[in-house]
């Protein structure tokens, strides 16, 4: 997968996540809380240290998402939706994986691309979890009006049920695709 791809993945996911860590800071320490340091810097260099912290978050909750939703999927026999697969059948897949991806280079980067927009997608449920229990969190401290809170959660409960519906489609057309390159390899050889 080119590295452009990657890092544009990853800035998504950690943008993502800097919505709810605003959120959750602003529940621990009050909604007067500034960055007094940072407001002060220049907008050059405030851009570029929250692009980095950006990326590095993403990179964290690519990894945190796949580990918590495939437990959560396990704790609550979903199956498909959060949990693709159970994990012994997860190693197989893995190696499924791996054979397509040496075997055949043309559809390489096909089933990358589908991949890639799982993982965005995956990821985008975890921060929307987090994101909506943050604002219950300010709505319990007192810091947001009700009517503005009622519209955000509103907005982050559709986004996780898209986002949740969209990872499980997506997640069941990679591994029909992923299955049929692999049978459509074996008989290759």
């Amino acid at each position: 997968m080119p590295t452009v791809a990657v890092l544009a993945e990853l800035l998504i996911v950690g943008t993502q996540a800097l919505v709810w860590c605003y959120v959750w800071a602003v529940v621990f320490l009050g909604p007067d809380w500034r960055v007094a340091y940072a407001i002060s810097m220049p907008e050059s260099v405030l851009t570029l240290l929250l692009i980095a912290l950006a990326y590095t978050l993403g990179i964290a909750i690519d990894r945190l998402a796949d580990s918590a939703l495939t437990t959560i999927g396990r704790v609550l026999n979903r199956g498909r939706i959060l949990a693709r697969q159970p994990m012994d059948e997860r190693d197989d897949f893995q190696k499924m994986r791996l054979r397509v991806l040496v075997a055949e280079g043309a559809v390489t980067p096909y089933l990358g691309y589908t991949r890639s927009r799982l993982r965005v997608a995956r990821s985008t449920v975890f921060n929307a979890m987090l994101l909506l229990l943050g604002l219950v969190a300010l709505w319990l401290r007192g810091f947001v009006v009700r009517e503005i809170l009622l519209v955000a959660v509103g907005a982050t409960t559709v986004a996780l049920a898209v986002a949740s519906w969209v990872a499980d489609r997506i997640g069941q057309s990679y591994d029909a695709h992923l299955t049929e390159v692999d049978r459509l390899v074996a008989e290759k050889r």
